[in-house]
């Protein structure tokens, strides 16, 4: 898991932080810092991963045991679902709440919602496969975990890369509301 969170942190470097500089200095608004905007992105993740950890262990993680697997698999969730969002739009407080609660949101992807950005839904597209695909893994947690591969959060960690993987090789529609 250890590894697989090197990898995840050195992937994330490789392929975030070209386009994260380019956006840091194009994209942003006048008024806000490249380095204020960095600092609203770190806070971002970090909800967002302290929000997975809270549900992993509503659905079912172990509370007291295994805390680092589960911090882990809300960090890899984290970084499939989140960073990618907030990394290419605006940290402001405005731009946030679009991104979660308006057009940028998951209402972007549902049939009749906002017309956001192509970017924004196949982002926000992945981020819903990432979910439910890290949902769908968890079939193989109550089987016999006699294997390495059943073992929590394995399932899940590779149930989430698969859907996020899906979200980007099924076609999206460029135009119009939907997916």
């Amino acid at each position: 898991v250890v590894l697989s969170l090197a990898i995840q942190l050195a992937a994330a470097v490789i392929w975030l932080y070209p386009p994260a500089t380019s956006l840091l200095r194009l994209r942003r608004h006048p008024e806000q810092k490249p380095l204020k905007a960095a600092l609203g992105i770190v806070l971002v993740f970090a909800l967002a991963v302290a929000v997975f950890y809270v549900l992993a262990v509503l659905f079912g993680a172990p509370l007291t045991e295994q805390m680092s697997e589960t911090l882990l698999f809300s960090i890899h969730l984290a970084a499939l679902t989140t960073l990618p969002l907030v990394v290419t739009r605006d940290t402001t407080p405005k731009a946030l709440h679009n991104l979660f609660f308006g057009d940028g949101s998951i209402r972007c992807a549902m049939p009749g919602g906002p017309n956001a950005d192509h970017r924004t839904r196949v982002l926000t597209r992945a981020a819903m496969f990432a979910v439910a695909g890290a949902w769908a893994g968890a079939a193989a947690l109550p089987l016999d975990w006699d294997r390495p591969w059943q073992q929590w959060p394995t399932p899940c960690v590779l149930g989430a890369s698969v859907g996020h993987l899906l979200a980007f090789l099924l076609p999206v529609q460029a135009t119009g509301p939907y997916l």
